[in-house]
This record gives C-alpha cells, structure tokens and sequence, in this order.
C-alpha cells in the first residue's frame, strides 16, 4: 500500500487523494495553500475584546474606563489573553499586563485605585501592580472587601467580635462558642487573631 505523508515537515498526515491530499498535501496544509499562497499561513479568529484592549490600552483620563464585553456575577469583566496561550483572566488584569507590561512577580494582582473593579472598569489610569495585603488594603479603603460580616457565610457581626474579644478570658471559649452559636475553633481563631484582626489591629 503506497505511503506519502504531507510535505510540511512538521506534519505527519496523509498527503493521499483518497485522504483529501493533493499537490504534496494533507487535506489541512493543501487547503491553506489554496486560500492563502502558503500552507504554513494560519487564519487568526477574530478577538473583539482582545482588539477593544489594544485600541484602549493608551486610554487615558479620570473617569472610569466600562468593559463592554462579558462581565461575571462578581462585577469583572473577563477576556481571553491572546499573548499567553489564549488563557482567561480579569479582562483589567489583561489591559493592565497590555498598558503598562507584567507584573513584578506572580503574586502580583491587578489592583484598582478608583476601587471600582467589581464594577467592570478596566481604565489603565486605575490599574497597578499590587501585592495580594496592598489589594486587600485597598478594598477595605473602598469598601469592597468581603472580609468579616460581608462573607456570606458569617454569622457574626464586628460588633459581636469585639464582645467576644472583651468576654475572654472571663468566660471560657466554649461557654462563648455555644452563647453564639459557632464552633469553638471560631472563638479560638478571634482570640488568637487568626480571623478578624483587622478590628482590633
């Protein structure tokens, strides 16, 4: 049975007519040649967000700069970054990296100093570079933070964590656990500092 295998060096496909080759070509390599001269040629797919960040990342000015594109139940907009294997982030993230290049290391985050992220701006006159304390920091300034009363799951309150604070160690962490309703190790983590340290720091 004869073999013939598709002149591109790098592919291994039949280059066969009974396989759809033709002129030396696997059906793929023959089928770019025909269209673009070049069978190497590779039809890039068209990126509206990716285009939209190129055409805005010299934006400049006060006022907040809107994702137009898809935006998650968190506020974010979200965008594909061609330069790094098509990968998804924070489309701020991708404008921050295309605006004003990498960041200093892989911890760093995209932060935002008009504390509206959660609201889709991506204006690269309100990103930085920051580590993840400096973007927590920067959430409690504008209150976006999750932390304490704002997670979902809480079932305490500030107030309730500085009264269990002023309680120990006159009573004992279970006997506050039980008059709250949560698990000692809670109590535990508040008296030590663990959790919600940022009230009494």
């Amino acid at each position: 049975m004869p073999s013939k295998t598709c002149s591109v060096s790098s592919c291994e496909r039949s280059a066969l007519r009974k396989d759809n080759g033709k002129r030396g070509f696997c059906s793929m390599h023959y089928q770019r040649w025909k269209k673009h001269g070049n069978p190497a040629v590779v039809k890039s797919v068209p990126s509206p967000a990716w285009d939209w960040i190129q055409g805005h990342k010299n934006h400049s000015g006060p006022d907040c700069l809107k994702w137009p594109f898809h935006i998650s139940p968190d506020g974010y907009g979200r965008a594909h970054d061609k330069n790094d294997g098509h990968k998804l982030k924070t489309a701020s993230r991708v404008m921050l990296i295309q605006a004003k290049g990498q960041p200093p290391s892989s911890k760093h985050e995209c932060a935002h100093t008009c504390g509206k992220g959660n609201e889709g701006c991506v204006n690269p006159d309100h990103l930085y570079w920051a580590t993840p304390a400096q973007n927590q920091a920067d959430r409690v300034r504008h209150g976006t933070s999750n932390r304490g009363e704002q997670q979902w799951k809480s079932k305490l309150t500030a107030s309730d964590v500085l009264k269990i604070r002023s309680l120990y160690p006159r009573m004992k962490q279970d006997e506050i656990a039980k008059s709250y309703n949560v698990d000692q190790s809670t109590i535990s983590n508040i008296v030590t500092g663990k959790k919600w340290a940022w009230l009494y720091s």
